[in-house]
């Protein structure tokens, strides 16, 4: 009997973990025995229902279905089976959960099948005969990478969400500043209307301060979608309208300064 343990593998220590030390928990890990041969497969049910929920297929759209209906944490599949070969399943396995951990077994040990199973991804390549002991260490170190890469996406995401939230902090600290100039112009007009309601620009102060408002309203509106889950890809601007709002703003620092702007828009 011939074992390869594939890249990324990781390391363990044999003979001294049991599935609860792996999992932390002692909820049982539910594994997947495919093969079309009843003699391996029950072999390997007896070898592993003490420490494991076992379940069993004889072809991969049986062990498909399986996958639907239980959270398989590993597979253990012969390779030539009739219909689809288990380097079918392994694809097809690590495009619904890449975490899930597959070791490979077969009574014909061929390089180029174990090449195609590194490069999709399998946990171990080992050949018939198995051995028990090596069989039974085999499973419990691809059970712990199994347990290591959850822990591993866990702990990204937890990140993920920590530094979400700090950018969230900066964005509304933004926001609240990027408002202040819009009220202290708004303010301002509303103080010079109460002066004198009956002022000539009336209309022209009101449409400042209408697009004040709206510039508020729509500062708003981006920090909202910015913390809706799902929203991406890129929004449309009108330009023109953004440095028309802005010119608008600074028209009592061009008049105090005497300056004149003469935009040139396309």
């Amino acid at each position: 009997m011939a074992v390869q343990i594939l890249p990324d593998a990781g390391k363990y220590a044999l003979g001294d973990i049991s599935p609860q030390d792996i999992t932390g928990t002692h909820r049982r890990a539910h594994i997947l025995v495919v093969d079309d041969e009843n003699g391996p497969r029950q072999a390997l049910r007896m070898l592993l229902k003490e420490d494991y929920e076992v379940h069993l297929a004889t072809r991969v759209s049986e062990a498909l279905e399986v996958i639907k209906q239980h959270a398989i944490e590993l597979i253990i599949t012969d390779l030539r089976m009739p219909e689809r070969s288990g380097v079918d399943l392994l694809r097809e396995v690590k495009q619904i959960d890449s975490d899930i951990q597959v070791i490979i077994f077969t009574g014909y040990g061929q390089l180029e099948t174990a090449m195609k199973a590194v490069e999709y991804g399998a946990f171990a390549y080992m050949e018939k005969p198995f051995d028990n002991s090596v069989m039974t260490d085999m499973v419990r170190a691809a059970h712990s990478k199994y347990r290591q890469e959850k822990e591993r996406r866990m702990f990204e995401k937890l990140a993920l969400e920590a530094s979400r939230f700090e950018t969230l902090g900066r964005v509304v600290s933004g926001m609240m500043h990027d408002m202040a100039t819009p009220l202290t112009v708004i303010n301002s007009h509303i103080e010079l209307l109460l002066m004198k309601p009956d002022r000539d620009d009336l209309t022209k102060r009101l449409e400042t301060m209408k697009g004040q408002i709206q510039y508020c309203a729509d500062l708003t509106r981006s920090t909202m979608n910015y913390l809706r889950p799902g929203q991406k890809g890129p929004v449309q601007t009108d330009l023109n309208t953004v440095i028309g709002a802005c010119l608008k703003v600074a028209a009592p620092l061009f008049r105090e300064t005497r300056a004149t702007m003469h935009p040139d828009l396309a």
